[in-house]
């Protein structure tokens, strides 16, 4: 596949860009927890810089534009030991976050999924955010990014629950460390091209190990 760069899409579900110094909001208000639906923002917050990962921060670090969707709990897009989806793939080593959307949109044909979710990419350590509706039937949450430059790496999560039981979930925060899809074998940042058929798994190599902080964080708060 061609070479690491990220693709920014021209159609955007909800997202606002701001610096990771932007002061945060106040708490939300009370919500009817149970309602059919709710209203969340997500903010993701990196914070990879030289500092944080002394060695592991390549000039022009970045990520690429959000790309997920909202859907059923039996549904879902990647996981760890699987094995990557085109969608995946082109996500991950490219940035690319069309094929995926196109897979987000193959399941809401079935009935599997209720929306694709697109957002902004950003440079690192920097801040942005997305806003959704969630509805009760589809009330799991997938949502992935490449780590940029390299070459398969990237940050998410797969099927995350927005509800406990029949309670909407006000806050989640989720700290980020990189998953390799396993789909390209090279080591470094700017590895050439390697095709491999491995699965899913942590990134763990000489720029992010056990003892690594995390490259950021999502934080999902329900805003309606």
């Amino acid at each position: 596949m061609s070479k690491r760069m990220f693709i920014v899409p021209f159609v955007v579900v909800a997202a606002a860009v701001a610096s990771a110094s932007s002061s945060r909001s106040s708490p939300s208000p009370a919500f009817d927890p149970t309602s059919e639906t709710a209203v969340y923002r997500v903010t993701f917050t990196s914070t990879w810089t030289d500092v944080t990962h002394p060695g592991a921060f390549p000039a022009g670090g970045h990520y690429s534009a959000l790309v997920g969707a909202t859907h059923r709990g039996n549904t879902r897009f990647w996981h760890k030991r699987g094995h990557a989806s085109y969608g995946i793939e082109a996500m991950a080593e490219d940035g690319d976050p069309y094929p995926l959307a196109e897979r987000v949109e193959a399941r809401i044909a079935q009935g599997r999924a209720d929306q694709v979710l697109l957002g902004s990419g950003l440079a690192s350590p920097g801040s942005t955010s997305i806003v959704f509706t969630a509805r009760r039937d589809f009330a799991y949450l997938t949502l992935v990014s490449m780590l940029a430059p390299s070459p398969d790496w990237f940050v998410g999560v797969s099927r995350l629950p927005l509800r406990a039981g029949e309670v909407w979930t006000p806050t989640i925060e989720i700290p980020l460390r990189p998953w390799d899809a396993g789909t390209d074998q090279g080591k470094s940042f700017n590895s050439d091209d390697a095709d491999s058929s491995g699965v899913v798994r942590r990134v763990r190599n000489k720029y992010f190990k056990n003892s690594s902080p995390p490259v950021g964080t999502f934080t999902i708060e329900r805003i309606g």
